[in-house]
């Protein structure tokens, strides 16, 4: 069960059991909860009191990556929001959704955040502390840009995890000849378990590409975001110093975010080169595999039918003489007879009456069984053809 927070000017509360599901987020268990104080009536006046953008429950509700900058109008004051959802998709642990309001005019920030375990708060808590971030707490996209960073890390945890089983893998079916400490004994382990193995880390690192890929477009977001928060407004105070000080503040902010966006940017970029990477050297080493597997099949239908071709040869060795014995030992045959009387009994010719039909009536019925079924099979060809409008006739 994800954990939420209401945060308002620096303070936080846990929240209570509200479920947001679709039905997508049903089918793949993806979806967030409200834990207490928060019930029907109360969250309700939350999105109000803190003038959250009206989409925060659809947000919450949604399993696909989403930041979205939107204003709101009250009154005299022009409010900026934000909403945010970074969803597990099995990738990482990472399953969140934020919802921010900025008021313009007296820069304040309001958000809520649900989502975060317990460490991630803790975790979370610690870099709103830091001196080099604290005086900026007051950012609508402070928030924002630390999940993210967050994110990407997560991402770099999985590129180690996926490339250190590769490399396993690797050493375990003898691909490699690289040295690895870590690596001492091999398991037991046949072809085909190597090879799940190896299909496991490429079906992790697809859906992790295409993660990297939404991160890294989610951070070009919330740059283009920086400038609609960062952009002078009007001063509805009469201390214009103090007006200019907040400015000043918001511009050293807005230095700080997009210094650590570029950062995040760049390592974003690499685990998503990094993931491609594992992917196709995944998919390499299940070729590589399979080419073993087909070799060691070959091998062995080879020696099969080495086998059958000496049993072959025992069998047409021993045939005439079988087939004499069996003869001779017919009782239509008196081999006993004296000279001069005939071997051959009277209805010899019994044999030939069943042997003869009986022997015409199966090739006959081979040769029908053949004729038959290339006739189906072209059949088939013809409709497949007709089916497909002639698409693969060049092929």
């Amino acid at each position: 069960m994800g954990s939420g927070a209401a945060v308002r000017e620096g303070q936080t509360s846990r929240s209570e059991r509200r479920q947001f599901e679709t039905k997508d987020s049903r089918e793949t268990k993806d979806y967030l909860t409200l834990d207490t104080p928060f019930t029907e009536k109360n969250f309700e006046e939350v999105l109000s009191e803190f003038q959250l953008p009206l989409a925060t429950p659809w947000v919450i509700g949604s399993i696909y990556p989403h930041f979205e900058h939107r204003s709101i109008k009250t009154g005299d004051d022009l409010i900026v929001g934000f909403t945010m959802r970074i969803p597990t998709r099995r990738v990482t642990e990472m399953n969140i959704a934020l919802s921010i309001s900025h008021n313009t005019t007296t820069r304040q920030t309001q958000a809520l955040l649900i989502g975060l375990s317990e460490d991630d708060q803790k975790s979370l808590y610690k870099k709103l502390i830091n001196p080099a971030l604290s005086n900026f707490c007051f950012h609508p996209l402070l928030l924002p840009t630390l999940l993210t960073c967050t994110h990407e890390f997560l991402l770099h945890e999985r590129v180690d995890l996926l490339y250190g089983d590769l490399v396993r893998i690797e050493k375990w079916s003898g691909q490699t000849v690289i040295p690895s400490p870590d690596l001492q004994d091999s398991p037991t382990m046949g072809e085909s378990a190597l090879t799940r193995r190896a299909l496991t880390i490429a079906q992790i690192a697809l859906p992790a590409e295409s993660e990297a890929q939404a991160l890294i477009q989610t951070i070009d977001l919330i740059r283009n975001s920086i400038d609609s928060v960062d952009r002078p407004y009007e001063p509805r105070s009469p201390d214009v110093e103090a007006w200019k000080k907040r400015e000043e503040r918001i511009r050293a902010a807005a230095k700080v975010l997009r210094d650590y966006l570029d950062c995040c940017n760049a390592r974003a970029h690499t685990a998503l080169w990094d993931f491609q990477f594992l992917a196709q050297r995944a998919d390499a080493l299940m070729n590589a595999l399979y080419s073993y597997a087909a070799q060691q099949t070959a091998i062995a239908s080879k020696r099969d039918g080495a086998a059958m071709k000496a049993i072959a040869l025992l069998t047409m060795f021993f045939l005439p003489a079988t087939f004499f014995a069996t003869l001779f030992a017919m009782p239509l045959l008196d081999v006993s007879a004296p000279p001069g009387q005939s071997m051959i009994r009277d209805r010899f010719w019994m044999y030939w009456a069943f042997v003869g039909p009986v022997t015409f009536t199966v090739i006959a019925f081979y040769i029908a069984w053949t004729f038959v079924d290339k006739r189906l099979e072209a059949k088939e060809q013809k409709a497949a053809k007709a089916d497909t409008g002639g698409a693969f006739d060049s092929l």
